[in-house]
């Protein structure tokens, strides 16, 4: 039992770069573990269960923690500004693609909409990518976000 524990453990923390427990992942972001599982109910976040017991990506603690960087400034400067956590060439795609989407509606998408549709988008691409490209934008976006934890 123990062993099975531990390899299903070791297996997940290195894809997703550590685990964390619910309440711990809750506190890291700064939000409680309520709104944690409604973010989870989304898809943004997912639990990996080893039986009954739940635990979170290291990695997309670190990109809930960017995207609410990025909202935050976004709110502060007036801007809509993008995450890091997005690969590069094709955030500008889904960019166009979400244009398109909304070319009708005055003032097209809204924030929340943007940031709906670019977290759709994220969690396809993950899933259909090179995990190996996968695993160079989460260093990254680790990189930013612990140098910014660093910076508080």
């Amino acid at each position: 039992m123990k062993t099975d524990f531990f390899n299903w453990y070791t297996k997940k923390a290195k894809e997703y770069d550590g685990l964390l427990t619910p309440a711990n992942a809750a506190k890291m972001i700064g939000i409680s573990t309520q709104h944690l599982n409604r973010i989870i109910e989304t898809g943004r976040i997912t639990k990996h269960y080893f039986e009954k017991t739940p635990f979170i990506g290291l990695t997309e603690v670190y990109e809930e923690i960017q995207r609410r960087q990025a909202r935050k400034h976004s709110k502060e400067s007036y801007q809509f500004v993008i995450a890091s956590i997005y690969p590069q060439p094709e955030l500008n795609k889904w960019l166009n693609e979400l244009q398109g989407h909304y070319k009708t509606i005055m003032g097209g998408a809204s924030e929340d909409q943007r940031r709906e549709f670019l977290d759709e988008k994220l969690q396809e691409w993950k899933k259909t990518d090179d995990p190996d490209r996968i695993k160079l934008l989460a260093e990254k976006t680790k990189k930013i976000t612990l140098k910014e934890w660093k910076d508080v």
